[in-house]
């Protein structure tokens, strides 16, 4: 009888540990490309000494020679082609790597500032891999957005009141379309080559609310934010949350090259938006942290496994 006994306390225990573990190993777990397919939009940002480096990618269906792409940034930037094997190394770190998950927090805000005269400054034109980028800034929407029209970058109807929000904001703005003699295809799929962005600012910044202008009914967006402590933002779940050291991303090349051998913190984090969701940027300025739940601890864990299978015993005597 004590063996029978024995045998269902075990069996108990055994299934406890079966079931928290699958729910604690859940999260960031994905299978094959689904982080470079599926997401509409890629963003890595690099958080250090008051400047981010953002690396964009983006998935899109069509011709080469449609795609144009305008990016508002906060400070004057420096472009250069982005690596694609990153957003490999990212996705692969992310699914197979533990996470060590750890609180998370953030914050949005919005800025606005009265408008000018109606000027547009064209400050540089330079080809950037594939693509033929301009930087720009303005004093109001319709000056900018005649530009863009005139220059080949056909600009949606409606959009003039998200381009006076960077307007307000004294924004710069990257105007990009890929280049006719680098059409290597009629055809482009499974996204766009990526861009490396540097700009200064005392806050991490990504420029959400440009997106509004042309999303669809569901825009799937997925974030990789390295900083110094971790991050949460309303309607994104947090698929992993890690500080990663040299050694533990030593093995991938692209990553290795970007981080250069420093310690981050890294968020993964996703979304599935509706135009009305985007109707700020994502700006990072606050940090409140927050209790973990008892059961985020393994050894919480562990303890209510061993709690339980004491119960169940005393019940069975």
């Amino acid at each position: 009888m004590k063996k029978k006994k024995t045998l269902r306390v075990s069996l108990l225990v055994f299934f406890l540990v079966i079931v928290l573990s699958s729910s604690a190993l859940s999260d960031g777990c994905f299978f094959g490309y689904r982080d470079l397919e599926e997401p509409s939009q890629v963003g890595v940002i690099v958080s250090e000494r008051g400047g981010e480096d953002l690396i964009l990618f983006v998935n899109a269906y069509g011709e080469d020679q449609e795609f144009a792409w305008v990016i508002p940034v906060p400070s004057y930037p420096t472009i250069e082609e982005g690596d694609s094997n990153l957003f490999y190394d990212l996705s692969y770190l992310t699914t197979y790597i533990p996470n060590h998950t750890q609180a998370t927090c953030g914050s949005g805000e919005i800025v606005f500032a009265p408008g000018g005269t109606g000027n547009v400054h064209v400050w540089e034109t330079m080809d950037v891999g594939i693509y033929e980028t301009t930087i720009l800034s303005a004093d109001t929407s319709s000056a900018l957005i005649d530009w863009l029209n005139k220059n080949g970058y056909t600009f949606p109807e409606g959009g003039g009141q998200v381009i006076s929000y960077y307007i307000g904001k004294g924004y710069y703005f990257i105007a990009m379309k890929v280049k006719k003699e680098d059409s290597e295809n009629p055809n482009y799929y499974m996204g766009i080559k990526p861009i490396h962005i540097h700009f200064s600012t005392s806050k991490i910044i990504y420029p959400l609310k440009i997106s509004s202008i042309s999303a669809a009914d569901q825009t799937e967006v997925l974030l990789y934010i390295f900083d110094r402590k971790p991050w949460k933002y309303p309607k994104f779940s947090v698929e992993y949350s890690a500080y990663l050291k040299p050694e533990d991303y030593a093995s991938f090349s692209s990553l290795n090259k970007l981080l250069n051998g420093k310690t981050f913190y890294l968020t993964k984090m996703r979304a599935l938006l509706s135009p009305s969701d985007m109707s700020e940027d994502m700006v990072f300025s606050s940090c409140r942290e927050e209790k973990l739940s008892f059961l985020d601890s393994p050894i919480s864990q562990l303890l209510l496994i061993g709690l339980l299978g004491l119960f169940v015993e005393r019940r069975i005597k």
